[in-house]
């Protein structure tokens, strides 16, 4: 978690948190005056339930999608616009692969296959 407590901390929620905010609040705006409902779907991550090792800020940031998509789901429905989380898995991909085989759990699995280590 060290690691994470720097500028990429601020970074991470900029683009994670800041960005579904600025999103969902022209998205609330633009629904609620065409008056014609609709759908908003946020994307947050399994690592805000069960966490990762050297993901700290990123576990936050997503974490931190789950309270405002409810409070919209809340706020919008009178206005026929539903709100869900989209909560998907682990995602390899060119980005990813380096982050995800310097990650290994308890036991020598990594958290993103069965095999060992």
């Amino acid at each position: 978690m060290v690691s994470d407590l720097s500028e990429d901390w601020r970074g991470v929620m900029a683009t994670n948190l800041d960005g579904v905010f600025l999103s969902c609040r022209e998205g609330a705006r633009r629904f609620v005056e065409q008056g014609t409902g609709g759908s908003m779907i946020l994307v947050s991550s399994r690592v805000s339930r069960f966490g990762a090792a050297q993901q700290a800020a990123y576990a936050a940031s997503k974490t931190g999608v789950l309270g405002p998509a409810r409070t919209l789901a809340v706020e919008l429905a009178r206005h026929r616009v539903r709100v869900n989380t989209l909560v998907p898995g682990w995602t390899r991909t060119g980005l990813t692969v380096p982050r995800q085989e310097a990650i290994v759990v308890d036991g020598g699995y990594s958290v993103f296959s069965s095999e060992l280590h």
